[in-house]
């Protein structure tokens, strides 16, 4: 018989979605499978729909349904300590696995016993139209990359969390950070890495679902959860101290571009100079001319390009002004 593995799926006001999700999962054909649903109050009528696919596929579904909503850490944890499986598989109620993702990621971690944990490809794609948009991992900048946990902090996003499986025994008693109520699945990767290698399946095996409710569209909630998530891992491991400037740099780059792109200038440059603070510190670090050429660039970006965008944001707001007292 195949090894168990448990599906860790959470969900909160997402029936549809969560449909289409579990869909995925039946998809697969893997015969020795639990679906742990994990539901944070949702009031869609999530819980009948749960409870439907229960009868119907009777000791498959594995269900905690939450009567208040409590968070998305909150709602792993009580996911996490009813995964009976030797392997634990990630998959946000939102997105969709392809077919042959589990086989293969099992047959992975069977064949590389010193990994604990591997993730796939992904396609992202837009909910309304079906398009994708893009691979994950399909630049230069976004290899798919294996190793030990210094690679997850070489980059504050390393992979989709639906493409996530490990092995039970790798995952901590205490389960996700209760500290992050939004983003905690990053620091879980970085304790689960403390116990082996991590693997890559280089194939598409998983969609990210792009939709007006995503997580990640709560932008200055989870850039306090990413800064947090940094300290967090600092303190619990004393020997990454000097390498998470670069995960504190990049978080704040991202937002900067991010706060630049909403028209909100003062919070943009204030995160592009805290990412620069950060990438300074990182000599701390063994320096190299491709970290030093990248820094200097992007100080001349913060010296050229936020006085370029203001004259061009003041232009734009005159000349709407102007079309108004016309209209």
């Amino acid at each position: 018989m195949r090894p168990r593995v448990s599906v860790h799926l959470p969900s909160y006001q997402q029936r549809d979605y969560l449909r289409a999700a579990i869909e995925s999962v039946l998809a697969q054909e893997y015969d020795n499978l639990e679906i742990v649903v994990g539901d944070d109050g949702s009031t869609d009528g999530t819980h009948e729909m749960l409870r439907e696919y229960e009868g119907r596929y009777p000791g498959l579904f594995v269900l905690a349904l939450s009567t208040v909503n409590r968070g998305t850490t909150a709602n792993w944890n009580q996911i996490l300590p009813r995964c009976t499986g030797e392997y634990v598989a990630w998959l946000d109620g939102d997105d969709l696995w392809l077919p042959g993702k589990l086989h293969k990621q099992v047959e992975y971690l069977e064949a590389h016993p010193a990994a604990v944990l591997c993730y796939t490809n992904t396609a992202i794609f837009d909910s309304t139209t079906g398009e994708t948009r893009r691979l994950q991992h399909e630049r230069r900048r976004n290899r798919m990359r294996t190793g030990g946990a210094e690679e997850l902090l070489r980059s504050a996003v390393f992979f989709a969390t639906s493409t996530v499986m490990a092995r039970r025994t790798a995952i901590p008693a205490h389960g996700a950070d209760g500290r992050l109520p939004n983003i905690s699945d990053w620091v879980l990767w970085v304790d689960i890495a403390q116990h082996g290698a991590i693997g890559a399946v280089p194939e598409v095996l998983a969609k990210y679902r792009l939709h007006a409710n995503n997580i990640t569209k709560r932008g200055d909630a989870i850039l306090a959860d990413q800064l947090l998530a940094v300290a967090v891992v600092e303190s619990r491991y004393l020997q990454y101290v000097g390498r998470m400037h670069a995960v504190r740099a990049e978080t704040l780059w991202f937002h900067a571009v991010r706060y630049l792109a909403l028209g909100d200038v003062p919070r943009a440059e204030l995160a592009f100079r805290g990412a620069f603070r950060e990438s300074f510190r990182m000599y701390s670090v063994p320096f190299t001319w491709r970290l030093g050429i990248w820094t200097l660039l992007r100080l001349a970006l913060l010296r050229h390009a936020l006085p370029l965008y203001r004259r061009v944001a003041a232009l734009a707001a005159r000349r709407g002004a102007i079309g108004r007292r016309l209209a």
